[in-house]
């Protein structure tokens, strides 16, 4: 009778243990399905990237119609002067 119960009692305590990871597993995904859910970490990132490319487009177009300004007064000077 000893036997049958440790093996009743290993196999409640078996069961008590696989309850209590299956309650850790569900918390872990709960938390690692609201990190995935919360985008406000990945707006930031989006706005950064989205400021880097207006910034590297505007100093390329400026520098571009600089030279261009540049080309066209010097075409100016040339055409005036005899």
């Amino acid at each position: 009778m000893s036997r049958t119960t440790r093996v009743v009692g290993s196999r409640f305590s078996l069961d008590m243990l696989n309850v209590e990871i299956e309650k850790r597993n569900f918390h872990v995904n709960k938390q690692v399905i609201a990190f995935l859910k919360e985008e406000e970490g990945l707006t930031m990132v989006e706005y950064a990237i989205a400021g880097s490319l207006v910034t590297a487009t505007a100093a390329v177009t400026f520098t571009a119609l600089g030279d261009a300004i540049v080309a066209k007064i010097l075409a100016l000077i040339a055409a005036m002067t005899p």
